[in-house]
């Protein structure tokens, strides 16, 4: 039995342990409307978009090697702009890793994942899709256009027909 093969969605031979800005898009599990909502073009966070947006100032603190840009929290998906700094800095576990983009970005979902179950008292609840989407950034206009995008995301959520919500 022959299985359909996923789709790559890395760019094909780049090393993501390489400095550079990174576009990063995370999705919700089956997309649904996990921490807050928007009224008023606004994103109103509600406590799992609390931990979430904590816990992305906490990954920061323990990765010497990445800065932050732009980001914006939705009520289904995370947009950011992220920067490894410093090529070869270790990660948080292993002093002897480099610091990528998948391994930052895969403790953020362990770390917001088990927080925000925690949080509902429900282990094993799976929080985010599984991987994620990255743009390699690769000048400034395109990183004004990610910066843009990201800052008028809000704004374009009434045409995002997202119905199901998770309000607590």
């Amino acid at each position: 039995m022959r299985f359909p093969q996923r789709k790559r969605i890395r760019l094909q031979g780049y090393d993501y342990s390489r400095e550079g800005a990174y576009f990063i898009t995370l999705c919700t599990h089956t997309s649904i409307s996990l921490f807050g909502k928007v009224r008023n073009e606004k994103v109103e966070l509600n406590k799992n978009g609390i931990i979430v947006r904590n816990s992305w100032f906490e990954i920061k603190s323990l990765y010497p090697s990445i800065q932050f840009d732009e980001f914006v929290l939705m009520p289904n998906h995370f947009h950011a702009i992220l920067f490894l700094v410093g090529a070869g800095s270790p990660g948080p576990e292993d002093s002897k890793a480099n610091s990528t983009v998948s391994s930052v970005i895969a403790h953020f979902k362990y770390l917001t994942t088990r927080k925000i179950n925690s949080f509902h008292n429900v282990p094993g609840v799976k929080r985010w899709q599984r991987s994620f989407y990255e743009r390699v950034i690769r000048n400034e206009e395109e990183l004004l256009k990610a910066r843009e995008y990201i800052q008028h995301n809000p704004l374009k959520w009434s045409i995002d027909n997202s119905p199901t919500t998770f309000d607590n």
